[in-house]
């Protein structure tokens, strides 16, 4: 085979493994219908007990975390730990069963498909023009949600976060 001829069959050879290469799915038209499908599905799984997290980190090094427990798709248990701007602990609880609710500071006790209810409702639907809306994922899974005003300059962020999920055990 002459070196003509060896280019052009190189050259098909290239051709065809393009062609076999496999092309990414397009992105999702809704992302968090997507992603919220994708989490029933992880749900669906590994059983609808779980934790997560969700943090408050104020620009000025202060902040919170607030940790969910969640057992038969209820909140059974929600914790607390502030921190002033030298990460020393100020504040730190748990509540359970009927306790939940009962102090002030912290994220409100939800499900993680009520943290999803909550973007597409207050935070999705925010003025693009005179906010920054943000929807992040992790591995599918809906991990902040959040907006700002363009016009603000220091701790305006409002919205949710789903971080540190964790499942608790498999379903029989």
């Amino acid at each position: 085979m002459d070196c003509r001829s060896k280019r052009f069959v190189s050259a098909l050879f290239v051709v065809v493994l393009a062609g076999c290469a496999q092309t990414p799915p397009p992105p999702p038209n809704d992302p968090l219908a997507y992603s919220l499908e994708k989490w029933q599905e992880l749900k669906a799984a590994n059983g609808n007990d779980y934790t997560y997290d969700s943090t408050f980190l104020s620009t000025f090094g202060f902040g919170s975390i607030t940790t969910f427990e969640i057992t038969d798709d209820q909140v059974t248990a929600r914790s607390f730990v502030g921190f002033d701007e030298t990460q020393t602990t100020n504040e730190e609880w748990t509540e359970r069963g009927a306790e939940i609710g009962s102090h002030e500071s912290g994220e409100p006790a939800r499900t993680v498909e009520q943290v999803y209810s909550e973007c597409g409702s207050s935070v999705l639907t925010q003025d693009r023009n005179a906010n920054v809306v943000t929807l992040q994922f992790s591995n599918d899974v809906l991990e902040f949600c959040d907006y700002y005003s363009k016009t603000c300059a220091d701790d305006c962020v409002i919205g949710v976060s789903i971080e540190n999920l964790r499942f608790l055990g498999r379903p029989e």
